[in-house]
């Protein structure tokens, strides 16, 4: 168990599920015999065990047949991760299962159903496309659904704490970590008990279910789930902060539990509340897992990071593979460090554990040689781009920007090929907690970062000042396209380090020019006979080390959100983006995008080298000295309005008819207000002028 802890400690925890056992191993799929078709005699048994998609399936069906070559892919692929989440594809042929098939209501072929143990729970959606990215996908989110889970199978681990017992837990007695949830009750005995009535919360029933299956996955890693009752013990709860769970004070908001985690062996700071507004299983589980780990603060030496980080890994199979694990650590001297030079990691254990998928650690190893030597990978990689022609490392900018003294602070990120040091020269500075959170939070992002409808606005806002553009590489993951956009993808992967090649180089000319003015500023004033004071201040006077002018670089997946594009006003004319092609926002004002090159053709990642240079103008318009490219207006106008009608889309006819009617009312507006206003007029006069002259009216 010990040694399964310090490995989580270091690659990152496994995500958990349901029933998962992380302890599976990893069948090769290539040498699997690919299962035989379920009938009669085995369906309800097979059933019963988990989760299952099932295609029901006519050998003489056309679509089928198409869909044959696509649904073994999907199961190869899918099958070991299947195997953690729980959940397995499945065929049922129903000409040899006929009776199977009659009794399952299957009109039609191929039809795609999801069972659980109680039966069937839904159809796989007419909306999703049957590709192999879009099998997984859809597996992947019922496989981490609770509600696709029989709460007559599970019983909840959970148990109660009375106040007086979790008040011992905060005084450091606790031998084991423990996850606990504060419930707006005071009778729930038993988190699976569906009878317990909440007062004005709405989630509680929802998230029954969910700590249900979380008290059955972290017991088998070491941790104790536990519940409180609110109501009944308000002092503590109102203590930590839960009043509203305490006593209902806001008749009309709704309430909702709460969770947090107490770690082992610490009297302070050993309490973190989860304040994540995801309350799946997933990304509970991911926060006590990480912030369990951050809060021991564990020990990594250079060749555990070496193993980790280290060279460029290409993606292979889907976006998925991805790792984007971050590991910030304190570097420090053993014969230096003073007990207050640690009291800023404990002040991080719970901001670092807020940011997905990153870890804290300490080390007192060689960090600064594991950064150059990514430095040195990085050019590597970039070498291996058609067009590169052996760019050698700026030594000079990897010695200005990794100066530093300790301890300090390191990032590492998993295929992540650029070295980010903190630039720690006093006491102060390694003291300054927001100031270290400022450059944590700047530096933790991904290499590549994948653009949905929930991350474009973070992504578009993510320091402006730092990240002045974003790029945005549209992917297609339908079965057809999914090799070619993971090719795109390791290349855009490539072209991130290309285009650090390119500032670095740039950011190092300008301070050599810096320097330049200030030695003429010297001369001059030795020339001109100036004080000595004079002098000696302007030589004294520090050239400031630029570390911005960055680039963000992500991609959407068009078989997924296409829409994304109208919705945001990124569609130029209409264009309707290729897989491979590319446009880049200005995030400094996001009224701009750039959809062609410094020679006007599309950009695409067919052409990395059109790419590169084009950032290069946008980013150092100075120093490239090319003409200015011209951008296109980000039409939010239009966005919005094709999001209106796109309300009517649904209800079909009756829905383009009374847009028709809306046209006609919007257009014909002007008209009817002008001759209300004359009639309005003419009704409030008491003389009239006609054609006969004027009437008089009679008194």
């Amino acid at each position: 168990m010990l040694f399964k802890l310090l490995w989580y400690l270091l690659v990152g925890a496994p995500v958990l599920v349901c029933c998962s056992n992380s302890k599976l191993e990893q069948l090769d799929t290539d040498t699997l015999a690919f299962p035989e078709p379920l009938t009669a005699i085995n369906f309800d048994m097979e059933m019963s065990k988990h989760l299952h998609l099932v295609e029901f399936y006519s050998p003489y069906c056309h679509h089928c047949k198409a869909l044959a070559p696509t649904w073994e892919k999907t199961w190869r692929t899918f099958f070991n991760e299947g195997r953690k989440l729980n959940i397995s594809l499945v065929q049922i042929n129903c000409v040899e299962s006929g009776d199977l098939c009659a009794r399952e209501r299957i009109n039609s072929y191929p039809a795609i159903k999801l069972y659980g143990p109680s039966g069937f729970i839904k159809d796989y959606p007419d909306s999703l496309k049957r590709t192999s990215e879009a099998l997984i996908n859809f597996a992947r989110q019922e496989a981490l659904n609770v509600d696709n889970f029989d709460s007559t199978l599970l019983e909840s681990q959970s148990i109660s704490l009375k106040g007086s017992e979790l008040l011992r837990l905060l005084a450091g007695a606790a031998e084991k970590s423990y996850l606990v949830s504060f419930w707006p009750s005071s009778s729930l005995d038993r988190p699976d008990n569906s009878d317990v009535a909440f007062e004005k919360c709405n989630v509680c029933p929802a998230f029954q279910k969910t700590w249900t299956v979380i008290s059955n996955n972290l017991p088998n890693e070491g941790y104790v789930t536990a519940h409180v009752n609110c109501e009944t013990e308000r002092i503590v709860c109102e203590e930590l902060g839960f009043n509203d769970l305490a006593e209902l004070r806001n008749h009309r908001q709704n309430r909702a539990p709460r969770v947090a985690l107490i770690v082992p062996n610490k009297e302070t700071n050993n309490f973190f509340p989860y304040t994540g507004g995801d309350q799946s299983v997933r990304a509970i589980e991911d926060f006590a897992l990480r912030t369990n780990a951050n809060a021991q603060i564990p020990d990594v030496d250079e060749k555990a990071l070496r193993a980790l980080v280290s060279e460029f890994q290409p993606i292979k199979q889907t976006a998925e593979e991805i790792d984007t694990t971050v590991h910030v650590v304190f570097k420090y001297d053993a014969g230096t460090v003073v007990p207050e030079d640690f009291d800023i990691l404990e002040q991080l254990i719970e901001p670092v554990s807020k940011i997905p998928n990153t870890y804290l650690h300490k080390s007192t190893d060689d960090l600064k040689q594991l950064s150059h030597d990514l430095y040195t990978d990085l050019y590597q990689a970039v070498n291996q781009l058609p067009e590169e022609r052996d760019i050698f490392p700026n030594e000079e900018f990897f010695t200005m920007t990794t100066l530093t003294q300790y301890p300090t602070f390191f990032i590492f990120k998993q295929n992540g090929l650029i070295p980010s040091v903190f630039h720690g020269y006093s006491t102060t500075e390694m003291r300054n907690l927001e100031l270290i959170l400022d450059w944590i939070n700047r530096n933790t992002l991904p290499v590549i970062n994948e653009l949905t409808p929930t991350t474009y606005e973070g992504l578009l806002n993510f320091f402006p000042d730092w990240y002045e553009y974003m790029t945005i590489m549209f992917v297609d993951s339908s079965d057809n396209e999914l090799s070619q956009s993971m090719k795109f993808i390791n290349d855009c992967i490539l072209s991130t380090y290309d285009f650090e090649s390119v500032r670095s180089q740039n950011l190092m000319e300008e301070i050599r020019r810096q320097r330049s003015r200030k030695a003429e500023e010297v001369e001059n004033l030795t020339a001109k006979h100036a004080t000595s004071s004079s002098i000696v201040d302007k030589m004294r006077e520090e050239i400031a080390h630029d570390d911005g002018h960055r680039v963000l670089f992500a991609f959407l997946d068009l078989a997924k959100y296409r829409s994304l594009l109208n919705d945001e006003g990124l569609r130029a004319g209409g264009r309707h983006y290729q897989n491979g092609e590319v446009i880049i926002i200005d995030k400094k004002t996001t009224l701009s995008f750039y959809e062609n090159d410094i020679q006007g053709n599309m950009l695409t990642m067919r052409n990395p080298s059109g790419l590169k240079e084009t950032l290069s103008t946008l980013v150092f318009p100075s120093s490239i000295g090319s003409n200015p490219i011209v951008g296109t207006k980000v039409d939010k106008i239009q966005a919005r309005l094709f999001s209106i009608l796109g309300l009517f889309k649904g209800p079909g006819i009756v829905g383009y008819l009374l847009v028709f009617i809306l046209i006609i009312l919007v257009t014909r507006l002007p008209t009817l207000t002008r001759k209300l206003s004359i009639a309005r007029k003419y009704r409030n006069r008491r003389d009239v002028t006609g054609i006969l002259g004027r009437q008089k009216s009679k008194d």
